[in-house]
């Protein structure tokens, strides 16, 4: 866990992210911020241990700043800042890229 997030908020949960579906996330690419909205954050179908959390989270952002695929660092204002793996998905509409970042989490 980042260490400067409050110990109440774990970025990795789905719980965490319901709450900011149709927010602004800020996204580091170089030495600027570029910003994402987070779109949708399904949980994974299928069979899924009930040790495991498995879900995804759907960003989607302007045309002009694309990022690449890796690992970026982000920035809500609730949350402080943390590390996402994203990759650019198909996108939905032309009008904006996406990005999706897949998480798979042991819990208790």
């Amino acid at each position: 866990m980042p260490a400067d997030l409050p110990a109440e908020v774990i970025p990795y949960s789905l719980e965490t992210y319901t709450p900011h579906i149709g927010s602004e996330v800020e996204v580091l690419r170089g030495t600027e911020w570029v910003k994402l909205s987070l779109t949708a954050a399904p949980a994974a179908k299928g069979h899924v241990a009930r040790t495991q959390e498995s879900f995804s989270l759907l960003f989607s952002g302007g045309l002009e700043l694309p990022l690449e695929q890796g690992l970026h660092t982000f920035r809500y204002a609730e949350m402080g800042e943390f590390e996402l793996f994203i990759t650019p998905v198909v996108p939905q509409d032309k009008a904006h890229r996406w990005y999706e970042a897949v998480i798979n989490r042991g819990v208790s």
